[in-house]
């Protein structure tokens, strides 16, 4: 019987996800209790982290976490009433430490 198997070689690339469409940095009134933002998590392609994945999202030290929907959207409310006047301005940081690459399975 002749030989038929044959070899095949499988590549898969590999995507650090980005951050992109982060809300705009905002001016608040002092005594604010919060503020809204939003963005998308994603690789080229584009891919995308799977759904309910979370990111932190860091305002002065306090994380607060996100869940990523579809086609990697979040949105958060960020608390922010103790902010003191004399303290800002205060970066807002985001970070994803889910996979370490996206768009693998």
């Amino acid at each position: 019987m002749p030989d038929t198997s044959t070899c095949a070689t499988l590549s898969v690339n590999r995507y650090a996800p980005g951050f992109s469409s982060l809300t705009a940095s905002q001016t608040v009134t002092y005594g604010q209790a919060s503020i809204a933002v939003s963005g998308t998590l994603s690789a080229p392609g584009p891919l995308y982290p799977p759904v309910g994945e979370t990111i932190a999202i860091t305002l002065n030290g306090v994380a607060t976490n996100a869940s990523l929907g579809a086609n990697g959207a979040f949105s958060a409310s960020l608390d922010i009433h103790s902010l003191s006047v004399a303290g800002g301005p205060y970066a807002i940081t985001y970070s994803y430490a889910g996979m370490s690459t996206c768009g693998r399975t």
